[in-house]
């Protein structure tokens, strides 16, 4: 499994997009700019990059650590190679070491994610959509992703 970073271009190009983890990217005090570091995974043909992050608090994820690891509900779909930065996200070695360890696990768990979100948006099912996925980013991607109607938003 491959773990890279986002570039500026998927910020700029992507900034239309809903619950993004973030719309711009983050800038620290000494004025340099973090990419996001991702997990790259392909579920029905797409690639997505899959945020490592910290201080997770909900089940749809793979946890590294005790609050951190990678947040399937952020996850991003990647059309276009130059939205992933060729230089490797660092992580701590221990952390990453796990990732590639479980990464046939991950990639499965991934899958079912985006097949629960995907077979309930095509019924319609809106308590469950607003419950388990209202934060989620897979709604940018119906069109992609097969949804047959655009679920209405909660």
């Amino acid at each position: 499994m491959n773990v890279k970073k986002l570039t500026e271009a998927f910020y700029i190009e992507n900034s239309h997009l809903v619950e993004l983890l973030d719309k711009h990217a983050a800038t620290s005090d000494d004025g340099k700019t973090r990419g996001y570091g991702i997990a790259l995974v392909t579920t029905m043909a797409l690639r997505f990059g899959i945020p490592f992050r910290s201080h997770i608090s909900h089940n749809h994820c793979f946890k590294t650590s005790q609050q951190k690891g990678l947040d399937f509900s952020k996850a991003v779909l990647l059309l276009e190679d130059r939205f992933i930065s060729p230089d490797p996200f660092k992580i701590p070695n221990d952390q990453f070491v796990l990732v590639r360890e479980k990464a046939a696990f991950i990639e499965k768990q991934f899958n079912k994610y985006v097949k629960r979100y995907v077979d309930a948006a095509n019924a319609d099912k809106q308590t469950f959509l607003g419950r388990e996925y209202k934060y989620s980013t897979l709604q940018n991607y119906h069109a992609h992703l097969g949804v047959a109607a655009i679920a209405r938003s909660t």
